[in-house]
């Protein structure tokens, strides 16, 4: 299988995004990120419960995922899974042990 020049074309130009995106997220301090980051995921967890988005397999939407099990801690989250507390900046987007909160 090949792209066709159509595809190659709109290939390069994907890249270029994530490139430009990549760009503007190294002035962000790491906070910043963080915030971002777990509003994102809070947002495509809504997405997902809603019908809008499909399941990706995030930490949030994850039946192990326990948040703010440990409150006032840096890692305030737990994965039931490996039993150890999660920091934000350690949920995942894409985990392979995910399996989706039914509750």
């Amino acid at each position: 299988m090949r792209l066709t020049p159509a595809g190659k074309k709109m290939a390069a130009g994907l890249s270029m995004w994530a490139n430009t995106l990549k760009e503007h997220l190294t002035a962000s301090s790491p906070e910043e990120k963080e915030i971002v980051m777990r509003f994102l995921m809070r947002l495509i967890g809504s997405l997902q419960r809603s019908g809008v988005i499909t399941v990706s397999r995030m930490c949030v939407t994850c039946w192990f995922f326990r948040r703010d099990e440990h409150p006032g801690s840096d890692s305030p989250h737990h994965c039931a899974l490996l039993d150890a507390p999660l920091a934000n900046r350690d949920l995942r987007i894409d985990c392979p042990e995910h399996e989706l909160a039914t509750r």
